[in-house]
């Protein structure tokens, strides 16, 4: 390693508790690791002597392999930089990190030094992906993330792959509930709903929020008449809960099988119009569609 700045102390920069190097700005070596970074990365040897060698296990600079680079963004504009990296360990093993960096200038001007500091926002980062995806009531996925797993079901079909359906699940006379036992009362009913159906359905099986009192199932690789046997499965097992104050509740589902050449949205449109023909019906029931996607269109 080359030697620190006269301009730094070293006893300070020792003192700051979170990864930090300064690098040379001219050709990415690092001249100085603190002892948190060299407890993160590893040791700057004469193998390991740039700051992408060292977080990256890489023998390119960041902007040369997708990532972005604060050195070179700070050779562009000269000002101090904040952005997310992805750091890599000898196994593989990823980290994010909120990496700041700050040029450091020689006594003409030049920019000849960055300092950087790497705060470990892995954690923080696997909680916001969290809140982003999930309901936070029943700690299912929420209609985005739902959505999204639904597209790529679709394009695996697409590819030759197995039928899916879907579930879309339904309390009868939720407002009802609603209206006589609180608010509190119906997030209980939809909590209590949730864990006795995830107890019952398939680890590939997937159960989301998409709305107010509407849960949608995903089932992989399940033709209609597989779907519409799960449906009824929960719609038995919601029949025979038992909620404070003695309350009873019943669900109607609507039920489709994706068919070639239909989008998320014509899909959609038929387990929700079968939802509709179950409440017509009378309720606590389950309505298959065999439709076409043409009735939608």
């Amino acid at each position: 390693m080359a030697s620190l700045p006269p301009q730094f102390s070293e006893h300070l920069l020792q003192s700051i508790p979170e990864p930090l190097l300064v690098i040379d700005a001219e050709n990415f070596a690092v001249v100085f690791a603190n002892a948190e970074a060299e407890s993160r990365y590893g040791p700057v040897t004469q193998d390991v002597t740039t700051c992408y060698r060292l977080t990256h296990q890489s023998p390119s600079p960041c902007d040369q392999t997708g990532e972005p680079c604060p050195l070179t963004r700070i050779r562009q504009t000269g000002q101090s930089v904040r952005l997310e990296h992805v750091h890599y360990d000898d196994n593989g093993s990823s980290r994010y990190f909120l990496v700041q960096a700050a040029p450091i200038r020689s006594e003409t001007g030049d920019i000849q030094w960055i300092l950087e500091t790497h705060t470990d926002i892995t954690d923080q980062k696997a909680e916001w992906v969290h809140r982003a995806t999930h309901d936070p009531l029943t700690g299912l996925l929420n209609r985005g993330a739902q959505e999204a797993l639904i597209e790529r079901e679709i394009a695996r079909q697409n590819r030759g792959g197995a039928p899916f359906s879907l579930a879309l699940l339904d309390v009868d006379r939720f407002k009802t509930i609603n209206d006589e036992h609180g608010h509190h009362f119906g997030d209980q009913v939809l909590q209590g709903l949730v864990r006795a159906w995830c107890g019952r359905l398939r680890a590939s099986d997937t159960l989301g929020r998409w709305g107010g009192e509407e849960l949608l199932v995903l089932l992989p690789e399940t033709n209609l008449e597989g779907a519409q046997q799960a449906a009824e499965e929960l719609r038995r097992i919601s029949e025979e809960l038992v909620f404070p104050e003695d309350v009873r509740v019943s669900i109607s589902a609507g039920v489709a099988e994706h068919g070639a050449n239909e989008d998320l949205l014509d899909v959609y449109w038929r387990v929700d119009e079968a939802l509709y023909r179950a409440k017509r019906l009378g309720r606590n029931r389950i309505v298959g569609s065999d439709r076409t996607v043409e009735s939608r269109k």
